[in-house]
């Protein structure tokens, strides 16, 4: 499964890039690839991974409060436990399927014929095409029929990626592209059933752990007000929230719509699920608090964990913001900075930071 030469070159199966190591161990992580996000940390992990494992021992827990894309988490699958957790449904899906999951599960190819369901009524040629649709709609009949929660989670991260790889948008779910855009045709071309059977092949091949992970759907107030598990043994929280006011949920309703197999009410031209979720950190006169609030929490519930909040240089706060509001707990507060070029997905890319705040006590 994984081999590693003098300086640190590792090959990994199953969607693991090579990665040759810039000093030991530190860089030295597994990559997978299956939507495209805002603010995917796929290609800062050089940069935050380092800071992450200077900061705890290997097997320790780490807690990923909004792991998205999972990209951070999966990172670290080999070397630390982990608890992921996140609110939005898709989120969920691949904490199970890549965090959560730890056995070689094969994923036999699911036959099946495009079918007339809710996808094909409600999204024929907005942000697929009505063959595309019927495509989605058939599989996920099949994926239902899947009794096991972890192959069905990897089922259902072939069907996202296989829905990201084959939309016609700018490169997310808040919009869709107008019929007449040139890239259009091209877009409506393509084979989803043939990009979700692909997927299944490579993700067979999912990183183990000898670990035993575990993967939330919860906003950050109820998780850590539960008892889902014990906060104390935690020894690092990773925390990557909103950056701006743009609202998550708009860029992924569908594929939550997807992995829960519902027919949600539908709202505005772009169609967004009438009940999907709000945060508080994409609001001017809110994220103060709540920022305020989760260092507070943080403390009571996880005492001795270090904290690493990735954070942009275009947030709603200025990085000085944070680290008043981080210093109001923890006595020891440090900002790292990486500049890169960002892909706002559809809207061009430019130059931007990325920090990581670190707050210990």
């Amino acid at each position: 499964m994984e081999a590693r030469g003098e300086r640190g070159l590792k090959t990994a199966a199953g969607g693991g890039e090579t990665v040759k190591a810039t000093r030991p161990e530190a860089d030295i992580y597994d990559r997978i690839h299956v939507l495209r996000y805002m603010g995917n940390k796929k290609n800062l992990l050089r940069f935050i991974i380092p800071e992450l494992v200077s900061l705890v021992k290997p097997g320790e827990a780490v807690l990923d409060l909004m792991a998205g894309s999972q990209a951070v988490a999966y990172a670290l699958k080999r070397r630390n436990t982990l608890w992921v957790n996140d609110v939005e449904p898709y989120s969920h899906c691949l904490g199970l399927a890549l965090i959560e999951n730890n056995r070689a599960l094969s994923l036999e190819p699911l036959t099946t014929a495009p079918t007339e369901g809710y996808f094909t009524r409600t999204y024929a040629d907005t942000y697929f095409s009505a063959e595309q649709c019927r495509e989605i709609d058939g599989l996920r009949g099949r994926i239902e029929e899947c009794r096991d929660v972890y192959r069905r989670a990897l089922y259902l991260t072939a069907l996202i990626y296989a829905m990201c790889y084959a939309q016609s948008t700018p490169g997310h779910f808040a919009q869709f592209l107008p019929p007449d855009h040139p890239r259009v045709r091209c877009l409506r071309g393509l084979s989803l059933s043939g990009a979700f059977l692909a997927k299944c092949a490579e993700l067979a091949g999912v990183v183990p752990t000898p670990f035993r992970n575990r993967a939330f759907r919860s906003d950050w107030r109820n998780l850590l007000g539960g008892a889902c598990a014990p906060w104390d043994r935690v020894g690092l929280i990773y925390i990557d929230p909103p950056y701006s006011g743009e609202q998550y949920s708009r860029f992924y309703h569908l594929l939550n719509t997807a992995v829960l197999n519902d027919e949600p009410d539908v709202q505005h031209l772009a169609r967004y699920r009438k009940d999907r979720f709000k945060s508080a950190f994409c609001y001017p006169r809110r994220v103060r608090g709540e920022f305020r609030d989760l260092f507070q929490s943080l403390t009571a519930v996880c005492p001795r964990a270090a904290v690493v909040v990735s954070y942009g240089s275009r947030g709603l706060l200025e990085i000085e913001e944070l680290a008043e509001l981080a210093g109001e707990v923890y006595p020891r507060v440090e900002i790292k900075e990486k500049a890169y070029t960002h892909s706002t997905l559809g809207k061009g890319a430019g130059p931007v930071k990325e920090y990581l705040l670190v707050a210990r006590r």
